[in-house]
Formats: C-alpha cells, sequence, structure tokens
C-alpha cells in the first residue's frame, strides 16, 4: 500500500504523537510505502518547509509553524491558552493551501491523519484523490470552548473510519460525537521493542524517581516536586534522586521551586535529550511518574515498563487501561497527593516490589502493547476500510481492563 500520514508532531523534535507516528511508520515502511506530512503546531520563525526522501520507501514533507505569538506584542495582553487557540484556527486553515500544494503528485490508497488539526485538508484531498479517510484520535481534552473539540467532531463524523488510542478515547468519542460504535476501533499507543535493553539491577543503596513530560500544570510537574520535597523530610537526602525530562512554559517555575525547596543536590533536569537517553534514566529508576490531571494514554508509561520500571500514574484517561493497580505499579486520584507520596515510598524503601512490579509491566508491555503486533492490526484496518467492509472482530484491540479479553465490532 501507498499511505498518506498527516501529522502535527514528528521527530527530529516530537511528543506524544510524534512518536506514535514514528514507531507506527517504521513498522509500516516494512512492507509499505509512506509519505508523512508533518504539519507543525510548534513555532519555527525560520519558516520554510523541508521535504526529505529518506530512501524509496519514506518521503518526509515537514511544514514549520512560523506564526507570530500574540502575547509578544504590548498592545496585546492574551494568555496562552488563546494563543494555541488562534494558532491552531490558523493552522487548520492554511494546511489546506499548503497541503494541496506540497503534497507529491502519486496515488495513494488511503489517508492516515493523527489527531484533527488538518481535518480539512485532510477530508478534501481524501474527496479529490477518491481515496478513504482514517483518523486516529490520540486525545479528547477539549470541551465545547475549545476549537480542539470542534475540529475532533469534524473529524470523527468525516472520516471513513477512527483507531482510539484507549477505551477511554473511544467511549467519549462516541458520548460526546454521537458516531456509531462499529466505526470506532481501539488500537492502543505502542512502543517499538526491538531496540529495547533489559534493565539492569536497581542500586539498593541509591534511589531514583523519573517524571518524564511537559513542563505543564495538566502535566503535574510541580506536583511531583512538593511530593518529593516532603518524602525527603523522612529519607536520606545523599541517597534519593529525583529526575525530570522535559521542557515547557512553566520551566523557569520549575527552576526557580527546585532552588526554593533547597532541592538543588537531589533534582537532575534534562531537556532535549536523545530517547535512548531517556530509556537509560528509566532504566536506572525505582519508578517513573505519571501524575497528570489530564492524560489519555502516555506513552512514556509504555516505555518505562519496556525497561522493567514500576510506573505510579493518576487513574485519569486511559491510564488504568495501562497500568494494573498493585501489579504493575500504582493507581491514585490526582487530587489525592498523600496517596502518590506513599507509593513513591513504598518503591524507594522496597526494591523487591519495585522490580516485581517492573517484571510484571514488561511482560503486559510485550503482550498487549508493541508495534510488532499493532502495525499489523493497523494494516488490516487499511485492507479492509479500502475494501469498503468493516474490519474483522479481532482488530478492535480492545480489552475488559485485565488485558485478557478482546471486544469485537462489526457493523
Amino acid at each position: 500500500m501507498n499511505i498518506l500520514m498527516l501529522t502535527p508532531d514528528y521527530p527530529p523534535v516530537y511528543g506524544g504523537i510524534g512518536t506514535h507516528v514514528n514507531f507506527l511508520v517504521q513498522k509500516l515502511l516494512e512492507r509499505n510505502k509512506v509519505t508523512v506530512l508533518v504539519r507543525r503546531i510548534t513555532i519555527n520563525k525560520n519558516g520554510g518547509y523541508i521535504k526529505t526522501t529518506v530512501n524509496k520507501k519514506l518521503t518526509v514533507i515537514d511544514i514549520p509553524n512560523s506564526d507570530f505569538i500574540l502575547s509578544g506584542h504590548e498592545k496585546y495582553s492574551i494568555d496562552n491558552y488563546y494563543n494555541i487557540e488562534m494558532n491552531t484556527a490558523d493552522i487548520l486553515g492554511r494546511s489546506i493551501r499548503e497541503l494541496l500544494e506540497i503534497l507529491p503528485e502519486e496515488k495513494y490508497d488511503i489517508i492516515h491523519m493523527h489527531d484533527a488539526y488538518t481535518c480539512m485538508a485532510g477530508k478534501l484531498l481524501s474527496i479529490y484523490m477518491k481515496i478513504p479517510l482514517i483518523t486516529t484520535l490520540h486525545s479528547m481534552h477539549a470541551d465545547k470552548t475549545s476549537i480542539k473539540y470542534y475540529l475532533r467532531e469534524y473529524a470523527v463524523n468525516n472520516s471513513n473510519y477512527v483507531i482510539a488510542v484507549s477505551r477511554f478515547i473511544k467511549n467519549k468519542a462516541l458520548q460526546k460525537f454521537h458516531c456509531r460504535s462499529d466505526k470506532i476501533a481501539v488500537v492502543y499507543n505502542s512502543i517499538n521493542m526491538e531496540h529495547v535493553f533489559l534493565q539492569k539491577e536497581i542500586d539498593s543503596d541509591k534511589r531514583e524517581i523519573s517524571f518524564c513530560g511537559r513542563f505543564e500544570e495538566i502535566k503535574g510537574v510541580i506536583t511531583i516536586i512538593y511530593a518529593f520535597k516532603r518524602i525527603l523530610e523522612t529519607v536520606s537526602k545523599a541517597n534519593v534522586k529525583l529526575n525530570l525530562i522535559g521542557d515547557g512554559s512553566l520551566r523557569e517555575k520549575v527552576f526557580d521551586l527546585i532552588k526554593e525547596l533547597d532541592l538543588e543536590d537531589n533534582v537532575n533536569v534534562y531537556s532535549n535529550i536523545a530517547h535512548q537517553e531517556v530509556l537509560k534514566i528509566f532504566c536506572r529508576s525505582c519508578c517513573v511518574v505519571i501524575p497528570s490531571i489530564e492524560e489519555p494514554f502516555a506513552t512514556v508509561g509504555l516505555e518505562a515498563m519496556s525497561v522493567k520500571t514500576a510506573v505510579i500514574c493518576t487513574n485519569v484517561g486511559g491510564m488504568s487501561e495501562m497500568v494494573l493497580h498493585e501489579k504493575t505499579g500504582y493507581v491514585y486520584s490526582p487530587k489525592d497527593t498523600k496517596a502518590l507520596e506513599q507509593y513513591m515510598m513504598k518503591l524507594i524503601k522496597d526494591s523487591a516490589k519495585a522490580r516485581k512490579f517492573g517484571v510484571e509491566g514488561y511482560n503486559r508491555v510485550r503482550q498487549l502493547f508493541t508495534w510488532e503486533h499493532n502495525a499489523l492490526k493497523i494494516e488490516e484496518i487499511y485492507r479492509n476500510v479500502i475494501k469498503n467492509i468493516a474490519p474483522p472482530e479481532e482488530i478492535s484491540g480492545d480489552f475488559d481492563g485485565n488485558g485478557e479479553t478482546y471486544e469485537s465490532h462489526r457493523s
């Protein structure tokens, strides 16, 4: 098949969607040809698009967002939320022209769009080329005050088929957008296990806790710093470290808080480091913490489990579909910071439990969350949508919460 992929995120600078698309494309290239059109949300003042023909099977066209930010002008005082909303609206309109003009002239079999930032361009391309459009929903974190809500509603109702990266997201889409259940399959966020190394023994005298994500309020980065401070009041400061991996609008606040709480000797901050280096940090950690207020299905949890590291996460979105409480880690309410502290302390003190959770998590990832399996499911969805028939029962990838029983969807 010749697949046209539309995404707002892709290497070399990327987040959760880019990680997903990158691994999916790697597996699809084993049997298919792929063109990736990257319509970025992030700002790049240099402007201009970059077309890279990686090999005979892969072409990547990177279109940066060169918009100005209104809050950078003294005349306007607009908070970050509305900057994002306006940039999103502008990207939606300009993407129609840009994607149509830049797209290589060749025959494609299917369009696969990730999230909904380019939904109208995706739909127009689908009509123009007379080929089906599939959308993967990576998040449902937007209400009716946000343009992203309406873009996702449009994408869901104007795609031939929809893939959700968790059961939680599928249920939210059905509830909000009133589409047919048999139009949405669940294929979980996955990771590539081929390059993953096994976790070494956790040092019995030293403990590391890791966080990896955007430095934004919604990701809970401030919460974990305060929780870590309280933990240090009961353990030897010399033996415990917190690793913060990421960047974002709260970067300055993070550094100020570390200094204010006298944590400079116990907190390491990493930004823009290679993926393999992130895995090495996870590898030596007793746990990875995902304290998000909202989180659809964090790939970072799978990456931690892939190197046999326990995960502590909030019970938001699809996270409880990934992490099994007291089996592969701990799951808690985002408001219950006491529980977060207790769970972190348990894994700091009990290395045997941390290792046990890590092994169970590794086995769970191997069973349910690898691209070796899930890329094949997506390919079969492609083939069946192209043939205009409903995907067979085993494609949905839904399970009953214990990772055992799969739910089928047939029109």
